[in-house]
Formats: C-alpha cells, sequence, structure tokens
C-alpha cells in the first residue's frame, strides 16, 4: 500500500473476538505498543477498536487511546456502534479521541447523514470520519451518502465518495532543516556500522523494508534462555533506525517472549 501512495488507517481490535477483548488492559497496552512498535511509520493513525462499546466501558477505552498517544504522534480515533455516543449514547468514549469514526448506520438519506455529520462535529467538537453507510462502496446511492457527509465537514469516508479531498487538503509536508538531515545521516551510520558488527560476529539477522517515503533497517537475534517440553523462554534483541517524511527515529528493543 505505502508503495503505491497509500497509508492505511490502522484498526487495533476487533469486536467478534472476545478471547482478544476480555484481555487484560495491560496485554492490550502491550499488544497497541507492539504494533506502533512495527508499523508506527507505516500507517497515517489508528483507531484503538472496532465497535468499543460492545465490549468495553468507557474508562478503558480513555485508557487505551491515552496509552496510544504515549507511544506515536499519529492521530488516534474511536469508533462506537451507530449514532452519536454509539447505543448508549455515551460520549466520554470519546475524551482522549483526536477523531471520531462515526457509523451513521444503513438505509440513511443523504441529509440524514449530512446531519448527523454536524451534530457529532457540534456535541463533541472533534473531527468527524463517516463511517459504515453503505455496504457496496461503488454505488451511486453509496456515494452520494459520502458526498453529503464531505460536505457537512467530515474528513474522511468509509463507504464510497464523489468528493476528492473530502473536508480539508493535507498542507505539504515540511522540509527537513539541516539539524534533521545530520542527525539522519548519524543515525544511519551509527545503526548501520553496529549491525554489520552484530551480523559479522554474532550471526545477527540483518533487516531491511522501504518505500519510497518510509526506510526502516537494522539488526535482531533472538536468544533462547530456556526449553522444556512445550514451554520456552526467549530473550530477543533489536536494533532499528526508521526515516519517513516525517522524522527519523532510532530504537534499540529488549523483550522477552515464550510458551508456558
Amino acid at each position: 500500500m505505502n508503495a503505491v501512495g497509500l497509508s492505511p488507517v490502522m484498526w487495533l481490535t476487533p469486536d467478534d473476538s472476545p478471547n482478544i477483548t476480555r484481555q487484560s488492559l495491560d496485554a492490550q497496552k502491550a499488544h497497541f505498543s507492539e504494533i506502533v512498535r512495527r508499523f508506527d511509520g507505516k500507517v497515517t493513525g489508528y483507531v484503538a477498536c472496532l465497535e468499543c462499546d460492545e465490549y468495553w466501558g468507557a474508562a478503558r477505552v480513555q485508557a487505551l487511546v491515552a496509552h496510544l498517544k504515549t507511544i506515536t504522534n499519529k492521530p488516534v480515533g474511536v469508533h462506537l456502534t451507530t449514532g452519536i455516543g454509539g447505543h448508549k449514547g455515551n460520549k466520554e468514549y470519546y475524551a482522549n479521541a483526536d477523531y471520531i469514526f462515526l457509523q451513521l448506520g444503513w438505509d440513511k438519506t443523504p441529509a440524514q447523514v449530512a446531519a448527523m455529520v454536524k451534530q457529532t462535529m457540534a456535541v463533541t467538537g472533534k473531527p468527524v470520519v463517516a463511517s459504515e453507510y453503505a455496504k457496496e462502496s461503488r454505488t451511486a446511492a453509496a456515494r452520494a451518502l459520502g458526498d453529503a457527509a464531505c460536505r457537512a465537514g467530515a474528513i474522511g469516508t468509509g463507504n464510497g465518495r464523489s468528493i476528492v479531498p473530502c473536508g480539508y487538503e493535507a498542507p505539504p509536508p515540511k522540509k527537513k532543516d539541516d539539524t534533521e538531515v545530520i542527525v539522519g545521516v548519524l543515525g544511519i551510520a551509527v545503526i548501520g556500522l553496529a549491525a554489520y558488527y552484530l551480523h559479522t560476529n554474532y550471526d545477527f539477522e540483518l533487516r531491511f523494508d522501504a518505500t519510497d517515503n518510509f526506510q526502516s533497517y537494522g539488526t535482531s537475534k533472538t536468544f533462547n534462555l530456556f526449553e522444556s517440553g512445550q514451554k520456552k523462554l526467549n530473550f530477543g534483541v533489536e536494533l532499528t533506525h526508521t526515516v519517513t517524511d516525517d522524522f527519523n527515529k532510532n530504537v534499540i528493543f529488549f523483550g522477552f517472549s515464550g510458551t508456558f
């Protein structure tokens, strides 16, 4: 997707997997952290959960959104069941969110879609992405609903539209100053030399991933600390340098994994 100029929004929690949604808050935070670590340079934003109000209370969603915003500078959205505040009408779910993925529901007219978008923005003071208003995105009817949402002020749509862009036009990317360039070059040199040294002397795995606006490279290795039958404990080390249009980032990661 990145290679053809698309940057997706990453949805982090499904609504139909109780083995996931019933996990502890710490386990959910750890999952969010791992996804951000692996994909932050390739996505444009996140949605914490699909129809969050079906399985979590507002306080838990607020805590997870707050956690996300400590580990990424990308915008974070919240999606609920149909209506403002979902089926509970609870706007507290949106408290920490940067934007709202508003589920409009089926069989709406363009006028009803526009009214819901305007009301949501007025009540919450947050940007709205119109979602789930048509099951077939390519029809004229679906596009008419998406166009109505755009004209009402939505910043994006989920099920078809004709208007481009919707809501606002992103500003051009800022030019990097000399300091950013120097930091980037130094990061490349340090991580590159470290990766080569560890690969040559300690059999670390070299890693490289790149698109037209994203490059990530480094080295990693997993050490087996313990193994007995089905039980095992591993220790992982990873050095990564990431370069995008917006920032340079160096990461040194240590982690444990295993089966018990």
